[in-house]
């Protein structure tokens, strides 16, 4: 955060929280799948070493 900027009116800041927070949701829920893909991998090809 800019603290030499002047701070914003609290709902301006409150819609730019709300906007990061969103965003950051939204990439955990795709790092979440993407590791649950790569877990699935890892064990798919374990699996199949040991057959």
């Amino acid at each position: 955060m800019n603290t030499s900027a002047p701070p914003l009116p609290p709902a301006e800041e409150l819609a730019l929280v709300d906007r990061e927070l969103a965003r950051l949701e939204h990439r955990r829920s795709w790092l979440l799948t993407r590791r649950s893909w790569l877990l699935t991998m890892i064990e798919g090809a374990a699996a199949a070493r040991t057959s």
